[in-house]
């Protein structure tokens, strides 16, 4: 039974924290790139860009990122209620899908590209907020 037993591991912590911070960000770029290949419409004659193609494409790419500087900044202070909201986010996004009636090529991507990576980052931001907690109350930390 000793497997069970909680343990105070800061390297567990700063691991589960980093790893989770990089696919929020990693998860918040790639969003951003799509959003802003998205918007931006090809002039297959010449390929070129007006200057407006481009400040809306900008401006589509930015709603994805300052919603990850958001998550980013909630993950750094409070990690429960991040996790939270990104579990949140993610039955959000199958719901959506199954309202829409997505194909099924389009809902492995989805679960691959948004759904797991979110998953992950919110149950390794309860990992580390667990074991937060239990250095506090070891008084290791």
């Amino acid at each position: 039974m000793s497997l069970l037993v909680r343990t105070c591991s800061t390297e567990r912590v700063n691991v589960s924290r980093l790893a989770a911070r990089i696919l929020i960000v990693l998860g918040g770029l790639v969003w951003a790139v799509m959003f802003f290949a998205q918007s931006t419409p090809e002039r297959y004659s010449n390929l070129t860009y007006t200057f407006k193609d481009v400040i809306s494409a900008g401006i589509a790419a930015i709603i994805p990122l300052v919603i990850t500087i958001g998550v980013f900044v909630l993950c750094m202070y409070f990690e429960k209620l991040a996790a939270v909201v990104l579990f949140a986010v993610a039955a959000a996004v199958v719901v959506f899908g199954l309202i829409t009636g997505w194909e099924m090529l389009l809902w492995v991507s989805v679960l691959v590209a948004f759904v797991a990576p979110t998953v992950v980052s919110a149950a390794l931001l309860l990992l580390a907020a667990s074991t937060q907690r239990v250095c506090e109350l070891e008084g290791k930390m």
